[in-house]
């Protein structure tokens, strides 16, 4: 179940604020990312997002393999020129399954990382993460749902 961590981690903390719990094959991390950013800006509150995946067990693994585990947690917050905390402002946009036809997501000059990349939806977001540890502005394309593609312009 995948909401079963945020339910454990609400008990133990004893934590009322409210979570989503999103489940979404590839796109995992985008549709996550995307629902945080949006409930940030329209709740003018701060969101902590978190997206993870591991190997599955038989016989699972033999319908859909992760190469190995991978976890991520960003918090974001509605932007705001003041706030210290902020260290990137991120503008999102969903690019078309026909848009996007001519476009591909954001690939990694390391093998290594590409390979996991590839190989575990949560770690869809390093593209971002290597963007955001650069400290440059750009803009990146991950995988969303029904082919379409998850555009991020990095204002840092």
């Amino acid at each position: 179940m995948h909401n079963a961590p945020a339910g454990y981690w609400s008990i133990s903390t004893r934590c009322q604020q409210p979570y989503s719990a999103i489940s979404a094959h590839d796109a995992s991390f985008s549709a996550a990312l995307l629902d945080a950013a949006v409930t940030a800006q329209v709740e003018q509150t701060r969101v902590l997002v978190v997206v993870y995946d591991r190997p599955l067990p038989a016989p699972l693994a033999a319908v859909r393999q992760i190469i190995a585990p991978f976890a991520i947690a960003l918090l974001l917050s509605p932007w705001s020129g003041k706030d210290k905390l902020n260290t990137a402002k991120l503008t999102l946009r969903i690019e078309s399954a026909s848009s996007a036809a001519a476009l591909a997501p954001t690939r990694l000059d390391n093998p290594a990382l590409e390979r996991l990349r590839c190989g575990n939806p949560a770690a869809r977001s390093l593209p971002l993460l290597a963007a955001l540890a650069r400290q440059t502005s750009t803009t990146v394309l991950l995988p969303y749902l029904d082919a379409a593609l998850l555009q991020l312009h990095i204002d840092v």
